[in-house]
């Protein structure tokens, strides 16, 4: 992943903002660094990727600094009220506009339009009439970072989404014959908790997503809903843990499923990016499969800002843990759970998936240029045996903007040849070198990587 540069100043000035409800005194000379992988990341971030862009503007990160020691710290819960509230739909266009929130009632849960229908037969995914589907399409991010970014403590957030959510700009992303939208998610700002300011978070963060998915159906689009930012305890959701927190992301998924239940159109991913590391783990020595499937305790969090990591004690619930809770609700949705290394490693998927008693489970899988898994040789013996025997989406797909794209070239035919699904990172007007498809939200391609996947989806899906 490449880590967005802001400023030194930038960083400061946000620590400055959280600095009340840290413990410990921020490092403001933390540097902003460089991680592996592809997708494009928020600052401030000094180490690992945690998911989402800024808009470039001089917006300060607003991250809230753990509070050290041990246990869990958080009120546990749904956190969220899904009743009436202020619909935060935003249809201002362009980076770096706030989205606004209105006074109307929150909409009803979306019901999917006739023909938008997804379950799991064999290895491959079955609309409502037994058609074979992929999943062709894009990220648009906004949704994970925006609502946690700047502020101030207790107040966190500036927005919900980047760039405009009406009709218009979701038919722009129909136009290049894309037929589905993955759109992450925070944990604290769906469910209300952890400082975020209320005109981004809880009722009104819900309405304004219940309001674009019902407008990505409207333009004939399928929906990935992602749990893309999490954290434990008090923390605010400021970056891309390690695994989901058992703290909050069963309240999490408790909604979201309560929500979308009735909404096969939407799929669900269970988790964004898992990556388990011995050093971070309490346990060194317990296998990161084992942790990924049935959990397992963790001993720092990832802050979002600086430090990059904080000490804290907390527990992670497994994959299985997840399916269970969204399966308790009623919900029957298509599942997708990402493997390990930021869902590049699906080494021991097969022999870990989960139990679903609905069999609408998937295998999600992310693939940037320089992952583990990003050679012609272990889509061979990896992904194929997996794909022969599950579905695969591959969530997250990139390449470069400023140079020729090489590894679209090689992986999109090899996925349109295995009938794979993938959708490319990310929808958004970012001026970064590499992982960006457009230029402006009437959907005019980057050069290289935009032109690129857009041709590919024009061939893939004619």
């Amino acid at each position: 992943m490449r880590i967005r540069s802001w400023s030194r100043a930038v960083l400061a000035s946000s620590l400055a903002l959280a600095s009340s409800a840290c413990s410990g005194a921020p490092d403001t000379s933390h540097t902003v660094g460089n991680a592996p992988g592809g997708e494009l990341v928020p600052p401030p971030v000094g180490g690992p990727p945690s998911r989402g862009i800024g808009d470039g503007s001089s917006m300060s990160s607003g991250t809230a600094m753990g509070t050290g020691g041990t246990g869990t710290g958080a009120t546990t819960g749904s956190g969220a009220t899904t009743g009436s509230g202020a619909t935060g739909t935003g249809g201002s266009s362009g980076t770096g506009s706030s989205t606004s929130t209105g006074a109307s009632m929150s909409p009803p849960n979306p019901v999917p339009p006739s023909g938008l229908s997804l379950k799991v037969a064999g290895n491959r995914l079955i609309d409502g009439n037994g058609k074979t589907v992929r999943l062709l399409g894009v990220d648009r991010s906004g949704q994970e970072f925006k609502c946690i970014q700047g502020g101030s403590p207790g107040a966190l957030g500036w927005g919900i989404f980047d760039g405009p959510t009406d009709l218009a700009s979701a038919q722009a992303i129909g136009a290049w014959h894309a037929n589905t939208v993955r759109v992450p998610l925070n944990e604290s700002c769906w469910l209300g908790i952890n400082g975020v300011d209320a005109q981004w978070s809880g009722a009104n963060y819900q309405a304004a997503i219940k309001s674009y998915v019902a407008t990505l159906h409207q333009a004939g689009l399928y929906v990935i809903l992602d749990l893309h930012w999490t954290s434990p305890g008090t923390a605010p959701a400021a970056a891309q843990q390690p695994m989901p927190d058992a703290d909050h992301a069963i309240a999490f998924w408790t909604s979201v499923a309560t929500t979308f239940g009735a909404d096969t159109g939407v799929v669900l991913d269970l988790f964004n990016e898992p990556y388990i590391y011995a050093g971070d783990m309490s346990n060194p020595g317990q296998d990161p499969w084992d942790c990924w499937l049935n959990g397992c305790s963790f001993k720092q969090y990832v802050t979002g800002g600086n430090p990059y990591q904080q000490s804290y004690t907390w527990n992670a619930v497994g994959m299985q843990k997840l399916v269970d809770t969204v399966r308790a609700t009623g919900a029957t949705n298509v599942l997708m759970a990402g493997g390990l290394e930021w869902s590049n490693d699906l080494t021991g998927w097969l022999a870990h998936k989960p139990q679903d008693p609905h069999n609408s489970l998937v295998a999600s899988w992310h693939s940037y240029p320089s992952q583990t898994c990003s050679s012609m040789s272990c889509w061979a013996t990896t992904i194929e045996g997996v794909a022969a025997q599950v579905p695969v989406v591959t969530g997250e797909v990139g390449d470069s903007v400023c140079n020729a794209p090489n590894y679209m070239p090689e992986l999109l035919p090899w996925a349109n040849q295995l009938g794979l699904s993938y959708l490319g990172w990310t929808w958004n007007t970012w001026s970064d070198c590499a992982n960006v498809l457009i230029k402006d939200y009437t959907g005019t391609p980057t050069t290289n990587f935009g032109q690129a996947f857009h041709d590919m989806l024009l061939v893939a899906n004619p």
